[in-house]
């Protein structure tokens, strides 16, 4: 029987923002077939998004299969998509058949579209891969049906502290924001602080609101600032007195992690860096060939194309590990302990779902590029 997925507007669109992927001739398949499932939302402002998305898996697929010979299990991709419907209501439902047997999905980072996916998820025990999402209550409920490839916000807020000594951090203020994100970052960056004996004070965003006196007050005694908030409710702040004569070290976090944020933090003209799970690859010799064959495929491999691509390792490992071919299989196939050798070096789960050992690496920000610093946790992988 076929599982089905409701979600609103979702049509199927097997291939629709499939990217060419050059692969050198190979022998024949004349072994089983199996499905990774993507759901995207390709609305205006989401599809270069969910292009990363979909080139991150295919190319991930592309060097499974080669690396088959032709022989035992093929897989493809199945990708499904709102067509730009973001807007209708959760009510105004289409219904998406996943054909059997559709194994694993691979979720968008859309907080609206995961909570809808998951309801389903756990209904029909479809086993769901999220690459890019960090919290979400609808995830932290689905422990047993869902698996997150990044290492959650709470964590991330303890090991933004491993930074402070090496940035030689005495007096911190810290920025968080009402979003749940930057709440979680903020919270247990403040908890970390605290146990190491530092000075910290916290400064809110709310409702898009920042008490700029405030922070003048704040930074005054300040030799580091932390932004935890999102960059778009920090941008229009940048001009502000209370930045533009602060001296100290700015650390932001890893939605600061792009080539326009890189700008706006480098124009500061003070010291600065982002702390980000993304992993400096071209420092890790031991996937240094998955690096160039995903750079051949796709280009310049994003965090966003790192981790989908990660992401389809660990389904195509837990399908190959689980023999058999059911989603069930799968499910317990995931949920057993096991190591997955991505591209973002070994991961394994918890029970949760959560990414075991989870490390952040700071980058250095510079006029025409990023630097990579060092590791919050030191690590064979990288260089």
């Amino acid at each position: 029987m076929r599982s089905r997925i409701s979600r609103r507007g979702f049509l199927t669109a097997t291939g629709g923002l499939a990217l060419s992927l050059a692969a050198p001739a190979r022998a024949q398949f004349t072994g089983e077939a199996r499905h990774l499932t993507i759901a995207v939302s390709v609305t205006q402002a989401d599809a270069a998004v969910a292009r990363a998305y979909v080139s991150g898996v295919k190319a991930a697929v592309a060097n499974a299969n080669m690396a088959s010979g032709g022989i035992g299990t093929e897989f493809d991709v199945k990708v499904y998509d709102d067509e730009d419907k973001i807007g209708t209501s959760i009510q105004d439902e289409t219904v998406v058949e996943f054909d059997d047997p559709t194994i694993v999905m691979i979720g968008y980072p859309d907080e609206d579209l995961v909570t809808a996916t998951i309801a389903e998820n756990i209904r029909y025990q479809v086993p769901l891969i999220v690459p890019t999402v960090t919290e979400d209550a609808a995830l932290q409920d689905n422990q047993k049906t869902a698996w997150r490839m990044l290492p959650t916000d709470t964590k991330q807020g303890t090991l933004f502290a491993n930074f402070l000594p090496k940035l030689a951090a005495k007096n911190v203020v810290y920025l968080d924001s009402r979003h749940i994100r930057g709440q979680a970052l903020a919270l247990y960056f403040g908890q970390a602080l605290k146990a190491a004996g530092t000075s910290g004070t916290l400064v809110s965003i709310a409702n898009g609101h920042l008490d700029e006196q405030q922070l003048a007050s704040a930074l005054a005694q300040a030799d580091t600032l932390m932004l935890f908030c999102l960059p778009d409710e920090i941008e229009s702040h940048f001009h502000a007195p209370a930045f533009r004569q602060f001296r100290g070290t700015i650390v932001a976090g890893h939605d600061f992690f792009d080539d326009a944020h890189r700008a706006r933090l480098a124009a500061l003209g003070v010291k600065a860096y982002v702390g980000t799970p993304m992993p400096p690859l071209i420092r890790a010799a031991s996937i240094a060939r998955q690096v160039f064959d995903l750079q051949a495929a796709v280009g310049t491999v994003t965090p966003t194309v790192a981790f989908t691509y990660a992401a389809a390792q660990v389904a195509i490992q837990a399908q190959q590990n689980a023999g058999a071919f059911s989603k069930a299989d799968e499910m317990r196939s995931l949920r057993s302990p096991a190591t997955y050798n991505t591209i973002l070096g070994p991961i394994s789960f918890d029970d949760n779902g959560e990414v075991r050992d989870p490390n952040l690496y700071l980058y250095a920000v510079q006029p025409e590029r990023f630097r990579y610093d060092s590791a919050a946790v030191s690590t064979d992988f990288i260089s």
